[in-house]
């Protein structure tokens, strides 16, 4: 649970001792009829710490709010929801036990933890349980006959409960609770978990007093387009996987109410991003970029990573939810503005790459240059000063020309379209010329083994298009690393390759 002062004169101080008593009697009642462990966890900020029940186990305090993320210098200072699960989890360890996550004004039923067991027992291998609304003015009676009112459905998704195994491998979001939408981040994570998901949506196994629903003030309208964002995000990276694609697919077929909606607007304006970047090929390009890296046996979870050419923050996401503290580098400052309304975590430059290059003042761990390389008229600077900024590797992702010479072969583009070079020059260097210039400025380079699943990262260069038939065929791309580190060679290769495979080849 996540235990909270109330601010004014709510009556959620009230509730929470409400559902902490309801919490203990529904502990006896398993104690007496099962030998079924039960630990209360506390999760909460340093100042609320002496809120915390003795008989509760207090988990790590929680060091930021939604405000470190938006920014705002009022309003409630909401924690996030996979924040408070992750803080908890160093207690859960691998017990083979299960987690229960819920509000902290949410009451169970005696029978709770008695028909949870029950529930996991009978073959279930996780369960949301929907709560039932009674009277608000029942928090005056005995919990005796408060608790016997039978009430109202609600359709909201309030308590889960799930393996202590699968903590590791939720997709997490910045989602923050208090606000609407917070608890669909779980949800379809357990969708895409889940052999056997038991949803109770009329059970009356919890309920709480009242139905006043603050979530749904205009003061957090912020706050709900946050999460709407934040859970189309992260619906589409739990996507890339194969099995969760289908399972998440039929959960919008059959209930199209938990279905992301589009991208919200930024401050109610249109965006001013070019319409190119939310192309259906271009997202077909990035979902195939992102499982790519997911699969690659390098370390990338919690390092510092700069990211160059980042566009309007479409693979910057990867990197957040990796709890990576990050930097993002575009020319274009419309771009920026975009990724640092969807990542406000990030540090967002404008920082034309295409020209001399001044140095940052510091390092990273590292260097991300996925899909600019060719949109510039001198790559072999941008590498350079990439280089000196990283302290480990660069991976690198750039269309490319067939050849076996070491050629930049200059372009022209568009500087007027957005998605293309800021200085109408680019390049589509042979796949050689990108080694030869990474070992310039690397101590080890490579070329990828696999390749990410998509139609223009050839996987058999004997079947490549000429450089003459490229336009006709389209753009060839290939992924790279520069290392300052001996990388392991089973995953990429010093030479040029002409057959690669898929991930999961």
């Amino acid at each position: 649970m996540n235990l909270f002062r109330p601010d004014g004169e709510s009556d959620l101080g009230r509730l929470q001792t409400r559902t902490i008593d309801s919490m203990r009697r529904a502990r006896r009642y398993a104690a007496e009829n099962s030998d079924l462990a039960i630990d209360f966890i506390s999760v909460h900020e340093p100042a609320d710490a002496p809120l915390m029940p003795v008989d509760f186990l207090p988990a790590r305090t929680l060091d930021r709010t939604i405000r470190d993320l938006l920014g705002f210098a009022d309003g409630p200072s909401f924690p996030l929801m996979f924040d408070i699960i992750e803080s908890a989890a160093d207690l859960c360890g691998d017990s083979g036990g299960h987690v229960i996550f819920t509000n902290s004004d949410i009451c169970p039923q005696p029978v709770f933890y008695a028909a949870v067991c029950q529930a996991l027992s009978s073959g279930f291998d996780s369960l949301i349980i929907n709560r039932r609304t009674i009277d608000s003015a029942a928090i005056d009676l005995p919990f005796e006959i408060a608790s016997s009112e039978l009430g109202e459905i609600h359709p909201g998704l309030d308590c889960f409960i799930f393996p202590c195994s699968w903590l590791e491998r939720l997709e997490r979001n910045d989602a923050c609770v208090g606000a609407p939408h917070v608890m669909r981040s779980l949800f379809h994570n357990m969708v895409a978990l889940a052999d056997r998901l038991l949803v109770l949506t009329e059970a009356n196994l919890t309920f709480h007093y009242g139905d006043d629903r603050p979530w749904l003030s205009e003061d957090l309208t912020a706050h709900r387009a946050h999460n709407e964002e934040q859970t189309r995000l992260q619906v589409e990276r739990l996507c890339l996987e194969p099995k969760a694609r289908q399972r998440i697919g039929r959960l919008h077929e059959l209930h199209p109410k938990y279905r992301p909606g589009p991208a919200a607007a930024v401050a109610g304006k249109s965006s001013e991003v070019a319409p190119g970047f939310s192309s259906a090929r271009y997202q077909r390009i990035n979902e195939a970029r992102l499982s790519h890296l997911a699969s690659l046996p390098i370390e990338i979870e919690r390092r510092s990573v700069l990211e160059l050419g980042a566009g309007p923050g479409d693979l910057t996401g990867f990197f957040v939810d990796r709890r990576c503290p990050t930097t993002s580098v575009d020319a274009r400052p419309e771009n920026i503005r975009e990724l640092t309304t969807r990542h406000p975590s990030v540090e967002g430059l404008v920082i034309d790459l295409d020209a001399p290059l001044e140095a940052l003042g510091r390092q990273y761990d590292v260097a991300f240059i996925y899909g600019v390389l060719y949109h510039l008229g001198n790559p072999g600077e941008l590498l350079r000063w990439a280089a000196e900024h990283c302290r480990q590797y660069a991976l690198i992702s750039t269309c490319v020309s067939p050849g076996e010479g070491e050629e930049l072969n200059p372009v022209a583009e568009n500087a007027a379209n957005g998605t293309q070079s800021a200085s109408g020059k680019g390049s589509r260097p042979t796949r050689r010329w990108v080694l030869a210039e990474l070992s310039r400025h690397f101590a080890h380079s490579g070329i990828c083994r696999t390749q990410p699943d998509h139609f223009e990262f050839p996987t058999d260069w004997d079947a490549a298009p000429t450089r003459e038939s490229q336009e006709a065929h389209g753009l060839c791309r290939a992924i790279f690393i520069g290392s300052h580190l001996p990388f392991d060679e089973r995953v990429f290769s010093r030479e040029i390759l002409q057959h690669h495979q898929q991930p999961d080849g």
